[in-house]
């Protein structure tokens, strides 16, 4: 199970990855973009470490849950500022969704 979601990870995180390239590279990234951007990497990475590494369910519970909030952000600005872009946006949003009912459901399961 663990390994199937890691793989669809790095497939949605390669989609969002593929969108930033597109908006750098068109030199049209805005500082609020980018501190979405970076705070969405670095708390997506962060997330695999508590999860994985730590296995500890509630610290990963925090973190996808800022990471939701963060991604609904990101969404939220692509959509106003890069609509044509927010298609790309749009499994990174379902599959984290996805990721707080299964960190959460995990949460209750380990109490």
């Amino acid at each position: 199970m663990f390994n199937v979601l890691v793989f669809v990870y790095f497939i949605v995180l390669s989609l969002i990855s593929i969108l930033f390239y597109r908006i750098i590279k068109q030199k049209k990234m805005k500082n609020d973009l980018c501190f979405f951007v970076i705070t969405n990497f670095i708390l997506s990475f962060s997330f695999l470490v508590f999860l994985f590494y730590y296995k500890d369910y509630l610290l990963s519970l925090v973190n996808v849950f800022f990471l939701l909030l963060n991604t609904i952000f990101l969404s939220y600005e692509l959509k106003f500022t890069y609509d044509s872009y927010r298609i790309l946006s749009i499994p990174y949003l379902i599959y984290i969704v996805f990721l707080f009912y299964l960190i959460f459901d995990l949460y209750l399961m380990s109490l």
